[in-house]
């Protein structure tokens, strides 16, 4: 073992400490609680999640992306919200005069999302309890016994922990623009964070208008089973994304030196062995707003390091 593999390992070693000895002075009964984000949160410290939303561990590589490329006054939409650690993340960099469009259609959850906005008091919060799809109309959407994994298509894992089914509405978003339900500037729309058990490719089609016409940073689950039992693919999702005139990056957090890389992507198929059933990508266009697109061009892969990687347009 190399001095550097003992260095890091000693840090890890030191920081896994760290967390045992927060969540154990947290206690084990659920309460309110700041978390590292900067808002309250309710914590059940018996939750996965929720321990990852107390110590701050959630989703490193997706923060620092926010970090980078939200700014003040900006529109972002997070779909998929859950609990609303994203959306309340969303809230802090928009400031009061942005928005944050939030859709969650697992009324659960809503509750949840709810009274952590509440508690925030972000007066920049507009949430939506339905779906977003192709079109309009409602179908069977699955309850879970974990909160997160309810979805229109269940995978196989999914299907273990059923707990109900209910009905539930969906709509494009370009048909709700259009009527007025909901108003987004495409000039300061900047970042979408998209995680629906499978949804995803018809969400993607349900915003085709608005992604030709405006230039956002997508962070997007891609998983394999429940993209399979939705019946599409990850070739489907490329296609999509491709006809956006997206580039597609893979985001790696290196957690100890709080460094984000963006690694080019050519198919999704390529993540699937290294990184199990699902992983997290980024895409977005080559034609970024300058000051964006020269604040992500530091964290991308050069096409040397990543052969067969698609180029950035400056």
């Amino acid at each position: 073992m190399n001095i550097r593999t003992m260095i890091r390992s000693a840090l890890n070693e030191w920081v896994s400490r760290r967390h045992d000895a927060r969540l154990r002075a947290f206690g084990d009964k659920p309460a309110w609680a700041r978390v590292p984000a900067g808002f309250e949160m309710f914590i059940d410290p018996s939750d996965e999640l929720d321990r990852e939303f107390y110590l701050g561990t959630f989703e490193p590589a997706m923060c620092a992306l926010i970090a980078q490329t939200v700014r003040r006054g900006d529109v972002c939409l997070d779909i998929g919200a859950q609990k609303g650690y994203v959306t309340l993340t969303l809230a802090q960099a928009v400031g009061p005069h942005g928005q944050v469009f939030s859709f969650e259609p697992d009324w659960r959850a809503g509750e949840k999302l709810k009274a952590h906005i509440d508690r925030a008091s972000y007066g920049s919060i507009r949430i939506f309890n339905h779906a977003l799809g192709e079109k309009e109309g409602s179908y069977t959407f699955t309850l879970s016994k974990v909160l997160g994994w309810s979805s229109r298509f269940p995978n196989e894992l999914a299907k273990t922990a059923i707990a109900e089914t209910a009905e539930v509405k969906f709509s494009s978003l370009d048909e709700m623009i259009v009527r007025n339900e909901i108003s987004i500037d495409l000039t300061k729309l900047s970042f979408i964070k998209l995680d629906a058990e499978g949804s995803e490719p018809l969400i993607l089609k349900g915003m085709a208008n608005l992604l030709s016409a405006a230039k956002p940073v997508i962070f997007m689950e891609v998983n394999f089973d429940s993209l399979a039992a939705a019946g599409s693919s990850p070739q489907i999702v490329e296609a999509l994304l491709q006809s956006f005139k997206m580039n597609m990056y893979r985001p790696h957090y290196r957690v100890l030196l709080r460094k984000l890389s963006l690694l080019p992507v050519t198919t999704l198929d390529s993540l699937r062995t290294s990184h199990g059933n699902f992983t997290n990508i980024v895409a977005f266009r080559g034609d970024l707003p300058r000051e964006r697109l020269a604040a992500l061009s530091r964290f991308i892969a050069t096409r040397h390091d990543h052969p067969g990687a698609p180029a950035v347009q400056h």
